[in-house]
């Protein structure tokens, strides 16, 4: 067997390798993946009645607006290969921002969105709205410790029955700002099944 023959072999063999890959990797492995992407954040003013004793500023003598409402829009891309059951979307705050499928730590629960579960296909894209009251008046007994983080979280589950929960973290979303080139508006990817951080 002559060096034209090796190299003829080492073609073919890795000819083989690739055609291998190429059936797994379409027929057989079969990942689960999602991002979660904010889109806009605004607000509906409501009226807050004041009374004026003295209008040295010719101001309004009747209201003033301040937010009372936070619509937060996003899309949830099926970027993966696998059907995804999307289970809830909620607003949590807690002293983690894994969440608390990841986390021992106990967590409140701001907001449910109550939007009907539904199946996400491979390639599809989901809106999802999101509109709840927010506090900007704190108490002054606030534990700013435990509640180091305001976190909208997506539970899913996969075709294979595995189970993730996707967390954007919404600290920083106030009445302005943060500016777009801030990470609140990056992606978020799905990430790993929540059993494997041992906390359920």
């Amino acid at each position: 067997m002559d060096v034209k023959d090796l190299i003829t072999l080492a073609f073919s063999g890795g000819a083989l390798l690739v055609s291998f890959a190429a059936l797994y990797f379409s027929q057989i492995h079969k990942p689960s993946s999602a991002t979660l992407i904010l889109l806009e954040r605004t607000f509906t003013p409501e009226s807050i009645l004041l009374q004026f004793e003295d209008n040295i500023y010719d101001m309004p003598k009747d209201r003033i607006v301040s937010p009372a409402i936070r619509h937060l829009r996003y899309t949830l891309s099926n970027n993966g290969k696998q059907t995804l059951y999307i289970k809830s979307v909620e607003i949590l705050r807690g002293p983690d921002k894994r969440g608390h499928m990841q986390s021992p730590h106990l967590f409140t629960v701001l907001y449910d969105a109550e939007m009907a579960s539904c199946l996400l296909d491979p390639g599809q894209i989901l809106p999802i709205y999101i509109n709840h009251p927010v506090e900007f008046n704190l108490p002054s007994d606030f534990d700013y410790d435990f509640n180091a983080y305001e976190l909208v979280s997506v539970e899913l589950i996969s075709a294979d029955g595995a189970r993730y929960q996707i967390c954007h973290d919404i600290s920083n979303l106030g009445v302005s700002g943060p500016e777009f080139q801030h990470p609140v508006w990056d992606g978020v990817a799905l990430g790993t099944p929540v059993r494997n951080s041992g906390f359920m």
